[in-house]
């Protein structure tokens, strides 16, 4: 009877150490990165939602990624290897991606020079072939199925000796893309089968917006150049019957960006004119009329600019996205250490706070009598949140809620202080993983750079594990 107390005793004395050892939070390491769900592209389409998720593959050394919809408040996979996608002819349109190490596909065509359209139709299932093209489609802008606008990148080095670099342009490096000496982005037209070229082989051109009735292209160019990039940008206005361009010379020296159509004959964009003042400045929003060429400056960016800045290395792409109502215009904009949603009236340039409590949003969609975001929260990961008409928030996901409670994360102490000018500044003490009240440990001042990007009280690996 003492024997079988004792083996009792021992296994339950086992047992309890084990869930002792599992309860015990995972110190951050490089595994953690690898469950980590990263959410973007969130989009509203007959009431239903949909966005997509991806995660690192330590294995293959890339991402996977799959397009979800939330039913009943819960995300369902509807289809995987998608990246982005956008409706039509009523269906989810999304690009297939190209097979790892594939050179040739069964119609000949040299992997990279082919873009293939997939189309998800109502009740899903397998996706067919909606649009194949012999060219590689980047960004498109769409009239119709066989009828669009499409930019497409080209590299003047690519046919040269690749046992060697030759840099010859600055800027030659950019972070997410790599090496981009002699990389242009060209715009094209494409009509039933034929490709016409519309962009200098040396510019290089972006952001592509198509009036809501279709027949004005606006876009931004890098003017033609070798050697150094120019600083700034042009804005272009294109008729997309007679291709009839116009350039918009607004201001000396300025970069273009964010542009929304608000209808057929105005947009409403950011102008940057830090390089005309020779100093930092964040961009301002302006209203254009391109039939009339009326500019209307709405607000200065004196303190608060289009996008998220907040540093976060666990959250997704994130769209600068502006939008309007009858009143004015709503973005994500970056406060001191979070990133709300806010209003910005037409007619007094008043600013209304759509979202409350110290939330970094990243995407934002307008949703019933509110709006969707995909969002970070204190010491958590992205998830998917209903803002309710009086700023409330509420997720609706909890894709990375058991990812974190595994793992050991340390919430910051803010700390306020004034400077020698009489300014009230704020900082963040970040304790040790396993700090001790009353022990003494070293300190490292981490000062970021900038000027634009801050610290915030969201989840950042060097801010949030000790």
């Amino acid at each position: 009877m003492g024997k079988k107390i004792l083996v009792i005793t021992l296994l339950a004395t086992i047992v309890l150490k084990m869930v002792a050892q599992a309860a015990d939070p995972k110190a951050v390491g490089s595994d953690f990165f690898t469950h980590v769900k990263r959410i973007s592209n969130l989009k509203v389409w007959e009431d239903k939602v949909f966005f997509t998720v991806s995660q690192a593959d330590r294995v293959q050394n890339n991402y996977s990624s799959g397009l979800y919809q939330l039913i009943d408040n819960k995300p369902v996979r509807i289809a995987k290897d998608v990246s982005d996608y956008f409706f039509q002819d009523n269906g989810i349109i999304f690009k297939e991606r190209k097979k790892e190490n594939a050179r040739e596909d069964k119609n000949g065509e040299k992997d990279g020079q082919s873009t293939v359209f997939l189309k998800l139709s109502y009740g899903y299932g397998e996706a067919d072939e909606w649009l194949r093209l012999p060219f590689q489609a980047v960004q498109t802008e769409w009239i119709e199925k066989d009828r669009f606008f499409y930019t497409s990148s080209y590299n003047r080095n690519a046919d040269k000796n690749k046992d060697y670099h030759i840099y010859d342009e600055l800027p030659f490096w950019s972070n997410g893309r790599g090496d981009v000496s002699g990389q242009r982005s060209h715009l094209y037209f494409y009509d039933r089968g034929e490709s016409r070229l519309l962009s200098d082989t040396l510019a290089s051109v972006s952001g592509l917006k198509l009036s809501p009735d279709k027949q004005t292209l606006v876009y931004t160019l890098k003017p033609a150049w070798y050697g150094k990039q120019p600083e700034g940008s042009l804005l272009i206005s294109l008729d997309a019957t007679s291709f009839e361009k116009k350039e918009w010379n607004l201001f000396d020296k300025a970069s273009y960006s964010n542009v929304t159509f608000l209808n057929n004959d105005e947009i409403v964009l950011t102008i940057n004119r830090s390089i005309e003042h020779d100093k930092i400045e964040n961009p301002g929003i302006y209203r254009l009329n391109i039939r009339t060429g009326k500019l209307t400056l709405v607000y200065d960016g004196a303190l608060y600019a289009v996008g998220n800045s907040i540093g976060s290395d666990v959250g997704g792409a994130g769209r600068p996205e502006i939008t309007s109502d009858d009143k004015g215009i709503r973005f994500i904009t970056t406060d001191t250490d979070y990133a709300p949603l806010i209003h910005l009236a037409w007619k007094d340039a008043r600013i209304t706070h759509l979202s409350n409590g110290r939330i970094s949003i990243q995407e934002y969609q307008p949703y019933k009598d509110g709006f969707l975001a995909i969002a970070l929260e204190e010491q958590q990961g992205a998830e998917i949140y209903f803002i309710d008409k009086k700023g409330n928030t509420s997720p609706l996901t909890s894709l990375n809620k058991s990812v974190f409670d595994e793992y050991k994360i340390v919430k910051p102490i803010e700390i306020k202080f004034t400077s020698e000018t009489g300014k009230e500044l704020n900082g963040y003490v970040i304790p040790p993983a396993n700090y001790e009240k009353g022990r003494k440990y070293p300190a490292i001042l981490d000062i970021h750079g900038g000027p634009k990007t801050a610290y915030g009280t969201i989840f950042f690996t060097k801010c949030s594990t000790g």
